[in-house]
């Protein structure tokens, strides 16, 4: 049976992933179109991933994201910039296949319509734009022939379009659950994230609206 390996080993942190890390961190930072205005943070948010990519099974991947609304965006707008991680890592080798990896680091974000802004149920859909740090690895050997190892890496921009809905509040406890397709170009992605986010109330994005 192939082994997965879906999180990193300690140590294999490499200068484009730090850099990826500390450009995601500058992009949380920094201000978006409308949020000039007042939009405030309403959500820190972990997403648990399953990721599946064209022919192959699911893999697990993680995400950090937080919600920005409220100020002079539109109600029901949320502004979401997040960082995303997967990794896969299979291995035969009584057929010679050493290794065969694949990652991918998402930096982006996304725009969000909410149908209800209160603390009930609350489904929305949105669409997004994220720069995709791939990298892939492979180690196989032939018969009466040395291993032979290839990689392959790349940065890829690439379009996303989700649906979703938020459970219930329970106390500033906010749960979501999400389908995501991420069209990047060779590595169609199709996740489904389960969010875990502690809401800050602020912004005007989640008070209860009175019809």
């Amino acid at each position: 049976m192939p082994r997965h390996d879906v999180v990193p080993a300690p140590g294999r942190f490499t200068p484009l992933l730090a850099g990826a890390l500390i450009s995601s961190l500058a992009l949380l930072a920094a201000p978006v179109p409308g949020a000039q205005a007042g939009a405030g943070l309403s959500r820190i948010e972990f997403a648990q991933q399953s990721v599946k990519l064209s022919q192959q099974s699911f893999v697990t991947g993680m995400g950090l994201r937080v919600h920005l609304a409220g100020g002079d965006l539109n109600e029901g707008l949320v502004v979401v910039p997040a960082i995303e991680y997967w990794r896969d890592t299979d291995r035969l080798p009584e057929l010679g296949v050493f290794e065969l990896m694949q990652r991918d680091w998402r930096i982006g974000g996304d725009i969000r319509y909410k149908l209800n802004a209160g603390s009930g149920w609350a489904p929305y859909g949105g669409v997004g734009l994220g720069l995709h740090l791939t990298r892939s690895r492979s180690t196989v050997q032939t018969t009466d022939s040395p291993a032979v190892t290839r990689t392959d890496s790349g940065n890829k921009l690439a379009p996303n379009f989700l649906v979703g809905v938020d459970l219930p509040a329970a106390g500033p406890i906010r749960n979501s659950i999400e389908l995501n397709w991420h069209m990047v170009p060779d590595l169609r992605q199709f996740k489904i994230n389960f969010g875990l986010g502690w809401e800050f109330g602020g912004g005007g994005a989640d008070e209860d609206i009175i019809y």
